[in-house]
């Protein structure tokens, strides 16, 4: 069964100046505003309007780069969604989700 859990992290793009683990956040999808995820199939999408992809496809843009979507680094994602399991608002089995995704991103980069 896939497990999902809210999107909280960092802006994972550090060639634009982004700071690892700097003002952690939930994630929205800019198409429609909706709340964006991450499963177990490490795949990332959008609660609201159902749309979801490998999170390899995914771009990103934050306050530091406003209108300017930029494709993360795959370690930069990886390290910044890590460190959010100490910090993740949530419960322990969200926590465990989460632990299960970061094994398959590491098997995935490899």
């Amino acid at each position: 069964m896939v497990q999902k859990i809210d999107l909280y992290m960092s802006c994972p793009v550090s060639r634009t100046g982004c700071i690892k683990y700097e003002n952690p956040g939930y994630w929205e999808h800019a198409d429609c505003g909706g709340r964006m995820y991450i499963d177990t199939d490490t795949d990332m999408g959008c609660y609201r309007c159902n749309y979801w992809s490998n999170w390899k496809n995914w771009s990103f843009a934050c306050s530091r780069h406003p209108l300017r979507y930029e494709h993360m680094d795959d370690r930069d994602f990886l390290k910044n969604l890590g460190l959010t399991v100490n910090l993740y608002p949530a419960n322990s089995n969200d926590k465990a989700v989460l632990k299960k995704i970061l094994e398959k991103l590491v098997v995935s980069l490899f």
